[in-house]
């Protein structure tokens, strides 16, 4: 539960080299649907149903021996948007990737993020306290997501400063503490 939750915030579209399609939607009756770019997909649809409603702007490319597909806009094929994955003959999972990066700065930062929480797992176990947080003060507005392991925290925030002139100024801060 915690890791779809880090990915999203570490890898937002802040970090990618070129804007991701748009959020993809839980609908409100299951959280088992996901919506990706117009493309509605339901977890136990049958695989048929599933090929059938691929939209055009789509492509599938199957990845290695299991029935697992990436899903690539069809003018784009670099630009990777999801995966899904079928058990036997009904859709099993659906993946939404946030963001790619190859950027030194990202890649250190998630590096230190993932370094960070295994450290804290291993020495006060798996069962971390998850706090999230929205935070609008004096021209900043951050999200943050706090994992408390015991007395030690692991805080991740993305912080928009706003300047007297109106411009934007975004940052990413990972901090660990103890509380």
């Amino acid at each position: 539960m915690i890791w779809p939750l880090l990915v999203c915030l570490m890898f937002g579209p802040s970090t990618a080299k070129r804007q991701p399609p748009p959020t993809p939607q839980l609908n409100a009756p299951s959280d088992a649907q996901m919506e990706i770019a117009g493309w509605k997909l339901r977890k136990g649809a049958p695989k048929k149903e599933v090929f059938s409603s691929i939209p055009d702007v789509f492509k599938l490319t199957r990845m290695g021996d299991d029935d697992t597909w990436l899903v690539r806009e069809s003018a784009h094929e670099d630009h990777l948007l999801a995966t899904i994955q079928f058990k036997g003959e009904c859709l099993s999972s659906v993946t939404r990737l946030w963001a790619i990066t190859d950027d030194d700065s990202s890649v250190d930062l998630s590096t230190h993020l993932l370094d960070v929480i295994e450290r804290l797992c291993k020495e006060h176990g798996e069962q971390a306290r998850v706090v999230i947080r929205h935070i609008d003060r004096d021209g900043v507005t951050a999200r943050q997501i706090q994992l408390i392991f015991g007395p030690r925290r692991l805080s991740f925030y993305v912080l928009d400063k706003v300047s007297d002139d109106g411009s934007h100024h975004q940052e990413v801060h990972l901090e660990e503490g103890v509380e």
